[in-house]
C-alpha cells in the first residue's frame, strides 16, 4: 500500500550489516522522498547487537511485532530498545497479559515514557486487590471499579480487535480437494507393502477384534497401524521410506585433497 516506500531488510553477517549501514544518515536526508531508505526491517536480537549504531538514527517510528518479547522491564532487550531515539512507537501482539501488571506497565511505559513513568506509582494506582481478584476468581465491588478505571485509562493506548469484530471482513474458508496421481515410484513401492503384507485379512481381524474388545496394545493391531504409516509415507513421498541418491543436472567429481590442518 506504499509502492514509492523504499525497504531495507537489515540482517545478515557482521560485515553484510556494516555494508548496509552505509544507507544510514543522521540528517535530514532520511525523511524526503528519494532517501536511500524509508522501512528498515529487522529481528530484535540484531537490533540489541548493533544498539550503538541504531541509537545514532533519529527514527520516526518504531514497530515491534510479537511485542510480548519485550514485556518484562528488566531484560537486556527492552532496555537497550528503549534507549533509541523515537518519535513515535506502536507494539503490535496476538498475547494479551496475563494479570501481570506489571508486564503491562513495561510495556505501556515503553510506548508513552513521559506518561506512564513510575512503575510504583502504577502499582500504587491499580494493582492492590486486582491481581489476588483475578487469581481468586472473586471480584467485589470495589475491585470491579478499580478494573473499570484500569480500562478507561489503557482505552486511548489499546487498539484491540477480537474475533467477533474482524469475522464479517474474512473470506470464507473454500476447501478444495485435488486428486494427484501416484508416481511410477510410489505406485511400486505401494504395492510391494500391500503384496507383502496381508493387510485384507488384518483388517478382518480387526474388525473382529473391535467386536471382542482388542486392545490398542495388540500385537495385530500394532502391525495393521505400521503398515499404514508406510502406506502414508509412501504418498507423501516415497524419500521418506525409501532413500534415493541426489541426481544433479552436472558433473561432480571426487577431490583426494586433504582438508587443512586445524590451527
Amino acid at each position: 500500500f506504499l509502492p514509492e516506500f523504499k525497504l531495507l531488510p537489515y540482517w545478515g553477517a557482521a560485515s553484510e550489516r556494516a555494508v548496509l549501514r552505509r544507507n544510514f544518515s543522521t540528517g535530514k536526508n532520511l525523511y524526503v522522498r528519494n532517501a536511500k531508505f524509508h522501512v528498515l526491517v529487522t529481528s530484535y536480537q540484531i537490533a540489541v547487537q548493533d544498539e550503538k549504531y541504531f541509537r545514532r538514527v533519529k527514527w520516526q517510528f518504531m514497530v515491534l511485532d510479537e511485542a510480548q518479547a519485550i514485556k518484562s522491564a528488566n531484560s537486556v532487550r527492552w532496555k537497550s530498545l528503549l534507549s533509541f531515539s523515537c518519535r513515535n512507537r506502536l507494539l503490535l501482539t496476538g498475547t494479551p497479559v496475563q494479570n501481570n501488571l506489571a508486564e503491562l506497565w513495561a510495556l505501556l511505559h515503553f510506548v508513552m515514557p513521559s506518561l506512564f513513568d513510575s512503575h510504583e506509582h502504577f502499582s500504587d494506582w491499580f494493582s492492590k486487590g486486582i491481581e489476588g481478584s483475578v487469581k481468586d476468581n472473586k471480584i467485589d465491588r470495589q475491585n470491579e471499579l478499580q478494573l473499570k478505571r484500569l480500562h478507561s485509562v489503557l482505552q486511548p493506548f489499546v487498539l484491540r480487535r477480537v474475533k467477533k469484530d474482524v469475522e464479517a471482513e474474512m473470506p470464507k474458508k473454500i476447501e478444495v480437494k485435488v486428486k494427484v496421481d501416484m508416481s511410477s515410484r510410489q505406485k511400486s513401492l505401494y504395492r510391494a507393502i500391500r503384496n507383502k503384507i496381508p493387510v485384507d485379512e488384518l483388517m478382518a481381524m480387526m474388525k473382529s477384534g473391535a467386536a471382542h474388545g482388542i486392545s490398542a496394545n495388540d500385537k495385530r493391531v500394532v502391525n495393521l497401524m505400521n503398515i499404514i504409516i508406510h502406506l502414508r509415507k509412501v504418498c507423501n513421498h516415497p524419500e521418506l521410506f525409501e532413500s534415493q541418491d541426489l541426481r544433479v543436472p552436472f558433473a561432480m567429481c571426487r577431490t583426494t585433497t586433504s582438508p587443512p590442518p586445524p590451527p
